[in-house]
């Protein structure tokens, strides 16, 4: 009896020991998700010898790879083997996005199209469709995009689509208000740009950092950056650089207003994560 009495017990450690790794690395992912990187990273290595079976261990892995390509592949291969993860939908909304920002807009919205079929109610849905239907457009499958804006209106009433998204898709009147758009989106941008710089002058004192994406001398360049940005949930803004040297603008696509380099890492970070932009802390008071 002593001996079955003893890998009871031993079972029910094991038990108990792989919850509790499996609560610490639930924790460790979300502080990812929040910028800190370096604790998880401290602690993979250790935490892969003794449970790496765990399939979550994987997706964190995959997570603080800073090689972006290494990161996909092991995205991939998560997603291959653990679907019905409770990290399955995040593998696969990191894998779309890459392939979006790489300017791979057919085989981003292949992989986003499997929120829809198979994780109907993952948090990432409003993000995935809106995401989804810009993809279709970029790639020139606008007639597409209208059939399943359609459904999508139908399947998720209370899914939030863009209102950019709806009126470029609005085919019955694309036509007649085509220049209608133009001239209103230019209208919109210059605004923006109007209240970004007095944004900037009124944070400029107590919060003078930032982290910038890129600086474009195109504003149309930094326009499609900024928006990329903003379907992935940043907060992007444009502001405009003047180089004295060169005697011309240029257009910076930047994220928030810090008061320390080491408040803005933590952005800068989630950015590089989510994104793959190797984006740098710049201090607003400079340029």
């Amino acid at each position: 009896m002593i001996p079955k009495i003893s890998s009871f017990l031993v079972s029910i450690f094991l038990l108990f020991s792989i919850l509790f790794s499996q609560s610490e690395i639930d924790d460790l992912i979300n502080e990812v998700y929040s910028g800190n990187i370096n604790n998880a990273k401290d602690k993979l290595p250790a935490m892969k010898k003794e449970f790496s079976d765990i399939p979550s261990l994987l997706f964190l892995d995959a997570l603080i790879d800073d090689d972006i390509s290494s990161s996909i592949g092991k995205f991939k291969n998560f997603f291959k083997y653990y679907e019905s993860s409770e990290y399955a939908d995040d593998a696969i909304m990191k894998i779309s996005e890459y392939y979006y920002t790489q300017g791979s807009y057919i085989e981003s919205s292949k992989w986003l199209k499997k929120i829809n079929l198979y994780y109907p109610n993952s948090e990432h849905i409003s993000r995935s469709l809106n995401l989804y239907l810009r993809a279709l457009t970029l790639s020139g499958k606008e007639d597409t995009a209208q059939l399943y804006l359609q459904t999508f209106f139908k399947k998720y009433p209370d899914s939030s689509i863009d209102n950019y998204i709806i009126e470029n898709l609005d085919m019955s009147n694309k036509d007649n208000k085509k220049n209608k758009d133009n001239q209103n989106s230019l209208l919109d941008i210059v605004e923006e740009l109007k209240q970004s710089l007095t944004t900037k002058q009124k944070n400029k004192k107590k919060y003078k950092f930032s982290v910038q994406i890129g600086a474009y001398s195109s504003m149309d360049n930094a326009v499609q950056v900024r928006d990329e940005l903003l379907t992935l949930n940043f907060n992007t803004r444009i502001d405009i650089i003047y180089l004295s040297t060169k005697n011309k603008n240029l257009y910076a696509v930047r994220e928030g207003y810090f008061k320390s380099k080491e408040y803005a890492s933590g952005t800068q970070k989630k950015i590089k994560s989510r994104t793959g932009y190797n984006a740098i802390v710049v201090d607003v008071n400079d340029y």
